[in-house]
Parts: structure tokens; C-alpha cells; sequence
């Protein structure tokens, strides 16, 4: 019969290692001195579980057994006991500086590859330390082995195979408990505030949109950004609420903006993949809408691209959303691991790009070439896309020259409290739409009888694009001769957008259909230049060499051709279309300002011009690739048109 010592014995020590268990822990630590120094830690075998799934509870055992005599070789005596499962408590008492006791842990971290394993084993597994260093035997066991622990699990989260020691950790974790302490109080107190980053248009320069970020404005703390709190509650699930409360917080905003500018542009609205498992989630998006009068086209709901894990129930909330009306975007697109497994899946409107893609643009060619394809990819798919994160004017014309249009970032502002985006909007908005056509209809004046051109010269009236549009009719000759003046002031000093329809009879060389001479220079439309193509040139009168030109692609004469250019005085980019094409563009082309001269059908330099000139059309702001290609289809499907239909007509390479 066993004595009663071998029965206590055997009732405080791990059956498999030897070692004190759970319990045996507790008596030691009971007979420890007062205040005696001590150091703890708390020990995990990484990927163990595999282990035991691969290759069976045997070998698991035969691995704690070898990790267990490692252990005890390494630590110089310390008190070792297992915890349970594979886990490891190692207390270290005597007088040791906390220098020594990090010596310890690296070796036992190194160890691993000295364990009496079978060498796969050896190749899979690691250990994850935490550290508690210089506690009081008086403190309360349960706490320093909980703080042991929270390292333990900071240290896996870094990677595993490495130590945290408590204390660099400390302040993290008081953190997250003051967080769970009072964010629900924050959330009934309205300390969770929607800040606005605007979207812009790097074409026109208009804001188009914007993202809807929290701030937690903290009445000790001040103003607390999301990377400081959002990830804790996502982790405890508080992220449900926080985000029905911030997507409340926009459809109430929007009713307040109903009749406004601001009611124009849609607003985007992170959503954790935490909802993915909400059976109702978009029915309550809807009974907030429906709440504020809201329309769900209004909305773009943004989930997050690296939820790669959780694609099935992407797709199927996608899916929901869509027929709910609401706009769908992928954030963060490029982060996760299935982004092509997503663009063909995945049926959403938008995708934004991670900003770590146009971060590592500025000196990485490859990075250039993978953002430049997406992009491509993203249009080829007729979904918009949107690039975050940019910062400095050569990211903006890297994303020009890449064909992206909208972007967001700090370089243009950053997420602003609902009253400074207003301003921010109003600030920004284009002033008001200023818009001269002339149809040419046996007259020069434009169609809101403001602006009346003269002619001088051969010039007479003929047909036009359309059964019920007119054309002027050039004749050509000497510079300056056969030619119309117009008005010097409908240009302006800004952006701008000139549209006409040229049916060319004979191409002359260099010859201007439309030139303007400003106080500091001279802009040319030419459909015949250098190379036998249409140019759009500038000319700064300062500098011998300030020559600005806009190359498109050559054209047919005695045809009707949209020709149409575009400049935008905030980004300093030109563009050249031709019959709804972008065939040409240049950054930094040269400003000219308060235009003295206005003249369709020459210059000063050339013959003039010898054709058809129809549907003049000025604007004060750069249109779009899209609003161009618009306005040309508008004139092909209009039943009216008396042009070449596109199948009939080509661009020459």
C-alpha cells in the first residue's frame, strides 16, 4: 500500500514530465520567503497542436518530455514546473540580474534545436516566452502568472519563437483594459465622432467622395485615432456596435445635407468582417436608412480585402448589399492573399488600393509596374478604383500617368470633423459651371446670346455635325487672313475644356484652327503639326525654349473629327482626345493667363486653316476621360449626327 507521502507526492507532480504541476506550483511559490526577488516565466511550444494532429499524442508526449529536460538544463537549477497541455512555468529566485535571466530564455529559445526529437518535429515546432522580472514573493501568484501570460501571447502575436518581457507590454494592456472599461459609456456619451477624408478627382480636382473615420474624442486623452483602439474592439466584438453607430452617424449627416452640395457625393463606410456572421446585418443598414431617408445608392459599404479566410461570406453579403442598392467597395485591396481569387468572384463597384502599394512606388519599379496593371485590370473590369495613402505631388502624377483618377490621402487632406469638411468642400468645389457652345447657325453668337464672334475675311456658314447645327467654312490663306475672332474672356484664367468637330479639306502644316495669345505667351490647336498629327501646344514667351506640346494621334481629312483638349490648372496636366479617345497627355504643362486675342481658323505663323469647323464648346474646368468619351456619344447617338459612325472611322498608329 502506497504511504500517504507517495499519495501527495504524486497529487502535486505532472504524471508525464515529473515535473510539479498546476498545484505543485502553488505550494512552492506558498514557501517562498517574504519578499523574496523573483523572476517568472511563462513558456509555450509553438504549433504543438500540429504535432499531435501530424503525428499522433505519442510523439507529442515524447516532444514535452524532451522540451522538459532542455528546460532544466538551461535554467541553472530554477524551479520548473508544467502548467498543463504544453505549457511551462519556470520560476527563478536567488540574486540574478534580469540581464542573466534573458541569457536564460535566449538559451532555452535556442534549445530547440538540441531536443532528442525526431528531426520534422525539431522543424515545425518553437517556443514563445513571457517574461515578469523583479516581482515580490508577497504579490498574488494568479496575477503575476496572468501578466506572464498576456507576454506570452504578445510574444507569439510578434512571431512566435522569441520573449516579451511584461513590462514593454504594460502600458499596452492597461490601455486595452481602460478601453473595455469605458467604451460603452463613450458610445452612449457620443465620444465616437465620424471625421470626413475627401476623395478627389486628380483629373478635375473636384471631391467626389469621401470616407467616413472615427475618432474617439477622449475627455482625458483628447482625440484618440483608430489605430490606438479600433483592433481591441475587433478583437472583443465591441466593433459590431461601434460600426453600426458611425454608419447611424453618416445617414443622419446625409439628411442633414438632403438639398445641399454636399448631398452629391457618396460616402464610404468601413464595415468589420465581424458582420459577415450577422444574419441581419444588411436588413438593419436598411432600417437605419430607411430612419433617416435615406437612399442606400448614397452609401458605399467598404470591407476589407484581407478577410481571404472568410470569401464565402463575403461574396454572399456582397451579393445582399448590392441588391439592397447599397455601393460596395473592397478596402484595402493588394493586402490579403486572394486578390485575383476576388476580381474574378467578387461582383463590388470599387477598389480601393493599400496604401503600402503607392508607398513603395517612389524608387521600386515594380511596384510601379504591379500598381500600373492594376489599375488597368481594375478598368478592363468596369470597376472604378480608388488609391489611398498619397502623399506628395510625384505620387499624383505616377497615378495620372498610371490612368487612375480618384485618389484619397494627406497630400490632398487629411480625415477632417464634419463642419472642416464642409469647408474643405466649398473651398475646393469648382466655381460655378461656366459653358460657351456655338452651333454656328448662320451666326457667331453662342447659345446664350452672350458671346458674339467676328469674322474677317473668306469665312461662310455651312452644315454641321448635325442636321440642326451649323459650321463655319475656312478657307485658308495668309496668316491672319480668313479667320473669326472671338471674344478674349471665354477661356478664362483657369482649368478649361475645348471641344469642336473639324471636317479638314486640305492640311496645311502647323496651322492653328483655334490659337489664343496671352500676356505671357500663346496656346495652339493645330489638326495637322510635327509628325503629321494633332497638337496642342503652349508657348511660354519668357523662355527660348519653353516649348509645351500635347502629341495626339493623326486623323483623316475630309471626315468629321471630335477633336477635343483639356487642362486643369490645379494639377497642371493636358490632355488631347480625339473622337472620345485620350491619345495624348503632358504634366506640367505651362499656365497662361489673361488671354488678349481669341481667333478660330489661324495665327500668326501659318496659312490658315482650310475646312469645316462645328459645334464649339468651352468650359471652365478639365473634363474627365469619361465625360469626354460621354459627350462624343452623345453626338453619335444622337439620330441627327451626319458623321462617320466609329466602325467607319480609325486612328491611324
Amino acid at each position: 500500500m502506497e504511504s500517504k507521502g507517495n499519495y501527495e507526492k504524486l497529487a502535486v507532480t505532472d504524471y508525464l514530465t515529473k515535473l510539479p504541476n498546476r498545484r505543485g506550483l502553488y505550494e512552492f511559490y506558498s514557501t517562498l520567503q517574504p519578499n523574496e526577488r523573483i523572476h517568472v516565466m511563462f513558456l509555450d511550444i509553438d504549433n504543438f497542436k500540429k504535432v499531435n494532429d501530424t503525428y499522433g499524442h505519442q510523439m507529442g508526449d515524447d516532444l514535452l518530455v524532451a522540451v522538459t529536460k532542455k528546460i532544466q538544463e538551461k535554467v541553472n537549477g530554477a524551479f520548473v514546473s508544467r502548467m498543463g497541455g504544453d505549457e511551462f512555468v519556470i520560476v527563478i529566485t536567488g540574486d540574478i540580474d534580469e540581464k542573466e535571466v534573458l541569457e536564460t530564455a535566449k538559451r532555452i529559445l535556442n534549445s530547440v534545436i538540441e531536443l532528442d526529437i525526431v528531426v520534422d518535429v525539431k522543424a515545425v515546432i518553437s517556443l514563445s516566452i513571457g517574461i515578469i522580472l523583479n516581482q515580490n514573493s508577497n504579490n498574488n501568484l494568479d496575477d503575476v502568472l496572468f501578466k506572464c501570460d498576456a507576454a506570452m501571447y504578445q510574444a507569439k502575436k510578434n512571431g512566435k519563437n522569441g520573449y516579451v518581457t511584461y513590462d514593454t507590454i504594460e502600458k499596452e494592456l492597461n490601455f486595452k483594459k481602460s478601453v473595455e472599461l469605458e467604451m460603452k459609456d463613450a458610445l452612449r456619451n457620443g465620444e465616437f465622432q465620424v471625421y470626413l477624408q475627401p476623395q478627389v478627382n486628380i483629373i478635375n480636382s473636384k471631391v467626389v467622395g469621401a470616407e467616413a473615420l472615427v475618432r474617439w474624442n477622449h475627455p482625458k486623452d483628447g482625440v484618440r485615432t483608430p489605430k490606438k483602439f479600433l483592433y481591441l474592439l475587433e478583437e472583443n466584438g465591441f466593433i459590431i456596435e461601434m460600426d453600426m453607430n458611425v454608419f447611424e452617424q453618416v445617414c443622419r449627416q446625409r439628411q442633414k445635407w438632403k438639398d445641399t452640395p454636399f448631398g452629391t457625393i457618396p460616402i464610404g463606410v468601413n464595415m468589420s468582417k465581424l458582420h459577415l456572421y450577422q444574419p441581419d446585418f444588411v436588413k438593419e443598414l436598411l432600417e437605419i436608412t430607411s430612419k433617416y431617408d435615406v437612399q442606400p445608392s448614397e452609401i458605399v459599404i467598404e470591407i476589407t480585402e484581407n478577410m481571404h479566410k472568410d470569401n464565402d461570406e463575403m461574396m454572399s453579403t456582397i451579393v445582399e448589399l448590392k441588391e439592397a442598392g447599397f455601393g460596395t467597395a473592397i478596402d484595402d485591396f493588394g493586402s490579403g492573399y486572394s486578390t485575383l481569387s476576388l476580381l474574378r468572384n467578387i461582383d463590388v463597384d470599387q477598389l480601393k488600393l493599400d496604401e503600402e502599394f503607392i508607398n513603395t512606388c517612389n524608387n521600386d519599379r515594380k511596384s510601379k509596374v504591379i500598381v500600373k496593371n492594376l489599375i488597368t485590370m481594375a478598368k478592363d473590369l468596369h470597376l472604378d478604383i480608388i488609391v489611398e495613402g498619397v502623399m506628395n505631388k510625384a505620387q499624383e502624377r505616377f497615378l495620372i500617368n498610371s490612368g487612375c483618377d480618384v485618389v484619397q490621402g494627406y497630400y490632398y487632406s487629411k480625415p477632417l470633423p464634419i463642419d472642416e469638411f464642409e469647408k474643405f468642400f466649398e473651398q475646393h468645389m469648382q466655381r460655378e459651371d461656366r459653358i460657351i457652345t456655338y452651333h454656328f447657325n448662320d451666326n457667331l453668337l453662342d447659345e446664350n446670346g452672350e458671346n458674339e464672334g467676328n469674322i474677317v475675311g473668306d469665312v461662310k456658314y455651312g452644315k454641321g455635325v448635325l442636321e440642326d447645327v451649323g459650321s463655319l467654312r475656312i478657307s485658308g490663306g495668309l496668316p491672319m487672313k480668313n479667320i473669326v475672332y472671338l471674344p478674349t474672356d471665354i477661356l478664362g484664367n483657369d482649368s478649361f475644356t475645348i471641344s469642336m468637330w473639324l471636317k479638314t479639306e486640305n492640311f496645311n502644316n502647323w496651322t492653328s484652327v483655334m490659337f489664343a495669345q496671352s500676356e505671357n505667351g500663346f496656346l495652339s490647336i493645330m489638326p495637322y503639326a510635327w509628325e503629321r498629327v494633332p497638337m496642342f501646344r503652349v508657348k511660354d514667351d519668357w523662355d527660348e525654349n519653353g516649348w509645351y506640346d500635347v502629341l495626339g494621334k493623326e486623323i483623316q481629312d475630309k471626315e468629321w473629327v471630335h477633336l477635343c483638349v483639356t487642362y486643369n490648372s490645379k494639377t497642371t496636366l493636358a490632355r488631347i482626345f480625339q473622337n472620345g479617345v485620350l491619345t495624348g497627355k503632358r504634366d506640367n504643362m505651362f499656365q497662361l493667363s489673361h488671354y488678349k486675342m481669341m481667333v478660330l481658323g489661324g495665327d500668326y505663323f501659318q496659312t490658315s486653316y482650310e475646312g469645316l469647323i462645328s459645334e464649339l464648346y468651352i468650359c471652365n474646368y478639365a473634363k474627365t476621360q469619361v465625360e469626354v468619351k460621354d459627350m462624343y456619344d452623345s453626338y453619335l447617338n444622337n439620330p441627327k449626327f451626319l458623321g462617320i459612325k466609329p466602325r467607319d472611322w480609325m486612328l491611324k498608329a
